[in-house]
């Protein structure tokens, strides 16, 4: 009867609002696979590990670490940074599951640091406690200087390199151009390690100790994919919510409500980074105002004479090609429904996403239409921003292209490259995006040109 079917449609309506608010109000719920019972805690209790700097704004840096232990007196509670000369005592918070995973405890550290003036061009911190201690470098540029030019890399989809034994990923790149002061940056736009949850969490642990060489010297920083979700019944994001709380300031500061939204200014440059899981799966879809409201205000606040570049980065895309299933059809289109006409208003630069195992890239594109198809590889002045597909930096399997190349559709590879797209930025009208394969050859590259903008003096 029309009653039944009304009292069962309230009731489902009931339960997705009540997932919604559990996972709003108890974030840290941790779900994991079963652990074997081979696993043996391979880590020496209170030493620091997985350290991970990350941008909070100018001469800001939240350094976070973790310390494991089999039990919870094991990990003890003090712990600190000590760098140019004062100590930071750590504000730790427990992140443990002592039903499905017993005997693994994990104690979350992080300390916020305000960089004093320096004409050093390294500083070395120490993290730690007594004589659990590990010392560290930090490239002073990459959080005290906002000068041209800006290097960063951004791509979705990477796995961990040393858990599952992949050679096919950006990872030993990303490490040798660290080293080489090639990069300022790294932004890892969803689909972290697959999973960071998976063995109890062994996966994302292996993952953040696989990027500790890059993550220690210059900012690397996160946002959300499907993968991230975790516990399919409530979604919790457990594991991207503790183990990145770093970017809770990032959050604060750029008005979001949650750790998996926010934005940030470096070098000219504007990041605003969205989670793109509630514009298609209906569990945590009261998000979507919310975001959109916060996305329009952020854009709008940008001073384009200081920031003149503004780039959006989530895990799903907008435009891409697949096949004819919903990744790049009803929900490629539901998302830019409800995005694009705040990105073309706001004169967005560039739009970059993951989620989809391929590289392409379109034309400068609105509303399913290219501004211009006349030259490949420069744009002088387009009047709509460049979507970048860079969703396979490594471990995961290959999307082939099932569907025609479309008009809006500048380049494909067919040959499905492990990579990673490298923007810089070499002033305020001038910037070039490359696609680099994980043995170093670049193998799709373009330029946007501004020619309108007036730059001003660098800080």
């Amino acid at each position: 009867s029309k009653r039944v079917f009304f009292i069962g449609f309230v009731i489902f309506v009931a339960l997705i609002i009540a997932v919604e608010v559990f996972t709003a109000i108890v974030p840290f719920v941790y779900e994991s696979h079963p652990i074997d019972s081979t696993w043996k805690n391979t880590f020496q209790n209170n030493v620091p590990q997985q350290v991970l700097t990350t941008y909070c704004g100018h001469s800001c840096v939240v350094i976070s670490w973790v310390t494991m232990g089999s039990s919870l007196t094991e990990l003890g509670q003090s712990s600190s940074v000590h760098i140019q000369g004062v100590v930071h005592t750590s504000t730790p918070h427990y992140f443990v599951d002592t039903v499905e995973c017993p005997g693994i405890y994990r104690l979350m550290h992080k300390v916020h640091v305000q960089l004093k003036p320096t004409n050093l061009n390294t500083l070395t911190f120490t993290v730690g406690f007594l004589n659990n201690e590990r010392s560290f470098t930090l490239r002073t540029s990459s959080f005290v200087d906002e000068r041209y030019p800006f290097r960063v890399a951004m791509f979705g989809d990477l796995a961990s390199a040393s858990y599952n034994h992949h050679t096919d990923t950006v990872i030993p790149l990303l490490t040798n151009m660290t080293k080489s002061n090639d990069l300022d940056m790294v932004v890892h736009i969803g689909d972290i390690a697959y999973n960071l949850d998976d063995d109890c969490g062994r996966i994302g642990d292996a993952f953040m100790l696989d990027i500790e060489p890059i993550a220690t010297k210059i900012p690397y920083l996160f946002g959300p994919g499907n993968h991230e979700q975790e516990k399919w019944e409530l979604r919790s994001y457990a594991h991207y919510v503790n183990r990145y709380h770093g970017q809770q300031l990032l959050g604060r500061l750029s008005g979001s409500q949650s750790v998996r939204y926010y934005s940030f200014s470096k070098s000219g440059v504007h990041f605003s980074i969205l989670d793109s899981d509630p514009f298609v799966e209906s569990f945590n879809s009261l998000r979507v105002a919310e975001m959109k409201t916060w996305l329009q205000k952020d854009l709008s606040a940008v001073d384009r004479t200081q920031t003149p570049w503004v780039a959006v980065l989530l895990h799903r895309a907008m435009y891409c090609t697949k096949s004819r299933d919903g990744e790049c059809n009803t929900e490629a289109e539901t998302i830019r429904n409800a995005l694009e006409g705040i990105i073309l208003k706001n004169k967005v630069d560039l739009v970059l996403a993951g989620h989809t195992h391929h590289y392409e890239r379109t034309y400068p594109v609105a509303k399913g239409v290219p501004s211009e198809t006349d030259n490949l590889s420069i744009f002088i002045n387009p009047k709509s921003p460049v979507h970048i597909q860079s969703g396979i930096a490594g471990g995961a399997g290959n999307d082939p292209f099932l569907v025609p190349q479309q008009p809006w559709e500048s380049f494909r590879d067919l040959t499905f490259k492990r990579g990673m797209t490298v923007g810089t930025f070499f002033n305020c009208s001038h910037a070039s995006f490359s696609q680099i394969d994980n043995k170093g050859t670049v193998f799709d590259s373009f330029m946007i040109i501004q020619e309108d903008r007036v730059c001003r003096s660098a800080p």
